[in-house]
């Protein structure tokens, strides 16, 4: 999951080589693996979904509409369960740094699924999240 989140956001190549079907499985994968994350303790399995999420977006490269919410049912699940992932994180907060930190982040992936997304950093931003997580 690690490799295939860095080269997806590390490349323009790995996400327009991708067919459409693969992009699908790719997202089913971030999508149990963020659902997995939830009620369980902080850790890399909450960064490295995330970010292989993020990473998939770039296959916005090669079809502009795809994994946008509302317009895509692949990306309405990821949103569902990204803010599951949000809400968990925020009963868990109480003064935490990195939980307010990681918070902030999710809350703009979810913003990205919603085709609303303004940090242009958000892969770094995740990037260096799990390098302080592995």
């Amino acid at each position: 999951m690690a490799c295939a989140a860095f080269l997806l956001s590390r490349t323009d190549t790995a996400p327009r080589l991708l067919e459409r079907c693969e992009a699908n499985f790719i997202a089913c994968v971030a999508k149990h693996k963020i659902r997995e994350a939830v009620g369980r303790d902080f850790s890399s399995r909450y960064i490295y979904a995330p970010y292989l999420l993020v990473g998939l977006l770039r296959w916005r490269l090669k079809d502009p509409w795809s994994f946008v919410a509302a317009r895509d049912p692949v990306a309405n699940e990821l949103l569902s369960a990204t803010r599951s992932l949000v809400e968990d994180l925020e009963s868990r907060m109480k003064g935490e740094n990195n939980l307010k930190k990681y918070h902030k982040v999710l809350k703009e992936v979810c913003e990205e699924l919603e085709g609303e997304g303004s940090n242009p950093n958000i892969l770094i931003n995740l990037d260096t999240m799990t390098r302080r997580a592995g």
